[in-house]
């Protein structure tokens, strides 16, 4: 598990190098330490069938650079809550196919060993456990539902841990699209965030991942959206 994170994160920094402004909170979460930011900065709760409680959490769909392992990379990160050794993540990678199936039908499977995990303090132990079905609901407000079957996990179990369990994850997210820009002579350039999704580049990844509807509706809440920046 150890060398899927650390691959995980890589791509992370391939296709999300910049975060946008709403979704910046997650930056400063630490997972084996604390976070300087307020709680109500993290616009998405996490609750997990053999978890205490709930998590506060932010998170994103990203939509990737060409080149990355998987087109659209889903992230829910956890402030790490007083009394618990480790946070909490939400990991799903997904090929374009993918993400235009969960937004259109609501609903996609996975297959064994998919790039798709939760990782959060149990109330048995630390516990990673693979994601089977995730199902996506639309809710007021601009908030999205994702809820995931899971099932055991790839290494050891915590003693009385039960074999399946579900996940839910309610709230704001965002979606975050860099783009290429332009590097000196001989140099390279770190992508930037286009926070909008105006440049064409990121109008296309909307389009080839099926997200845009995921795009429009969390627009839709938003007190300055206007048809100007669409």
């Amino acid at each position: 598990m150890r060398t899927r994170g650390a691959m995980l994160w890589a791509v992370l920094a391939m296709g999300c190098a910049e975060r946008s402004p709403g979704a910046a909170a997650s930056s400063d979460v630490s997972p084996g330490g604390s976070s300087s930011v307020a709680v109500t900065d993290f616009p998405v709760h996490v609750e997990v069938s053999d978890a205490a409680g709930r998590f506060d959490c932010s998170g994103f769909f990203g939509l990737l650079t060409p080149g990355s392992p998987w087109d659209v990379y889903l992230q829910v990160s956890c402030f790490l809550r007083p009394g618990d050794e480790s946070s909490t993540q939400f990991v799903v990678g997904l090929a374009a196919a993918q993400s235009e199936e969960l937004v259109r039908t609501g609903a996609l499977e996975f297959p064994a060993y998919a790039q798709a995990t939760v990782e959060y303090p149990s109330s048995t132990g630390r516990i990673d456990r693979p994601i089977r079905r995730l199902q996506l609901r639309w809710l007021p407000g601009g908030e999205i539902e994702l809820e995931g079957a899971l099932a055991r996990s790839y290494g050891r179990m915590p003693p009385g841990s039960p074999d399946l369990a579900t996940v839910t994850v309610r709230g704001r997210l965002t979606v975050d699209c860099n783009v290429e820009r332009g590097a000196p002579p001989g140099g390279r350039a770190p992508p930037v965030a286009d926070p909008a999704l105006q440049s064409p580049e990121c109008q296309e990844r909307l389009r080839a991942t099926g997200v845009g509807p995921v795009w429009e509706h969390i627009r839709s809440a938003r007190p300055d959206a206007s048809t100007a920046d669409r």
